[in-house]
């Protein structure tokens, strides 16, 4: 991420063996970059993400400061970050931050859809290590949050996060990208988190296949924010945001693919259910959906044009434009 390209090259024109020389030529980034993404659809509404990153240095060490924010009906962010590489380690990053969020935690009744606003302001110190190019990051955290319910006292809470998680180039065709990360909190609210995502391609000539599996959930103490629900991420098709919520999520699936007018024609097909407990499963109600639409690589990044339905709730179409979030 410090440089724009490399190109290395071999140079043997003087036909002497031992005379042959290695040629690299180094791009620097650019001093400022700015990224944004934009998205939409039944659900959420419109939705923006943005990030402006500075390249600089602080003395001998090459460094990276960032301010990102995203703005959608259900969740405002911003965060302040820098981020310090390591000369003796290619490759390890430092990093410290802080970031205030603002969530809309929403229950579905009978005929009634709820709200619960949840504050979150904090910041973290942590390292992180790439792997394979910078396609996955194993990261170590020491995190620590205001955390601000709806009419309800405020509390506090301090403690580890470790995370490795896949960053694809661009937007998968089918499948999720892999993450596994467990956070533990103490402090006037103590609660911890895991959460578990894999894909398994099987692909055939053209045709592009992906089983998913996705386990998320939350100690009994944990905020309300921080527990999932089949919706969020629209992980099974067809639910809204934040629908079906509860302190285990368990998510499984089949997306395929097929290359039709420069994209892809695809379908997604997953059932999930949640459940207070990971020994309650038996007893929980699954739900199933599915979705087809297109997708279109493009300079912007992904287009997306998609319609889903669900054993439950109403459906929903989605277009989406750029970074997924």
């Amino acid at each position: 991420g410090l440089f724009q390209g490399i190109w290395p090259s071999i140079d043997d024109s003087t036909g002497s063996a031992g005379s042959t020389a290695l040629h690299v030529r180094v791009d620097a980034g650019a001093p400022i970059t700015l990224s944004a993404a934009a998205g939409f659809d039944n659900d959420r509404g419109g939705r923006v993400w943005a990030s402006l990153d500075h390249h600089t240095h602080y003395g001998a060490f090459p460094g990276v400061r960032t301010f990102a924010a995203s703005f959608t009906s259900l969740e405002q962010w911003a965060a302040l970050s820098t981020r310090i590489f390591a000369l003796s380690h290619p490759g390890l990053a430092f990093s410290v931050g802080a970031h205030v969020q603002e969530r809309a935690v929403r229950s579905f009744g009978e005929d009634v859809i709820e709200s619960l606003e949840v504050w979150r302001a904090g910041g973290w110190i942590g390292v992180e290590l790439p792997i394979g190019l910078r396609r996955a990051f194993v990261s170590a955290t020491l995190r620590v949050d205001g955390i601000d319910p709806e009419d309800a006292p405020g509390e506090s809470a301090l403690g580890p996060l470790v995370r490795l998680a896949q960053v694809p180039a661009t937007l998968p065709i089918v499948g999720e990208p892999l993450l596994l990360e467990g956070e533990m909190r103490w402090g006037s609210v103590s609660y911890s988190r895991f959460a578990a995502r894999a894909s398994l391609p099987l692909d055939s000539d053209r045709l592009r296949v992906a089983l998913l599996a996705d386990v998320r959930g939350t100690s009994r103490n944990a905020p309300i924010d921080e527990w999932p629900a089949l919706g969020d991420q629209h992980a099974v098709p067809g639910l809204r945001w934040g629908e079906l919520r509860g302190r285990h999520r368990a998510v499984v699936g089949l997306d395929a693919a097929y290359p039709v007018f420069s994209g892809y024609a695809r379908a997604r097909m997953r059932t999930g259910a949640v459940a207070a407990a990971l020994d309650s499963y038996d007893d929980a109600r699954w739900v199933t959906g599915g979705e087809i639409g297109l997708t279109w690589p493009i300079p912007l990044g992904v287009l997306q044009l998609g319609i889903g339905v669900a054993s439950e709730g109403d459906g929903r179409f989605a277009i989406g434009l750029g970074r997924d979030f």
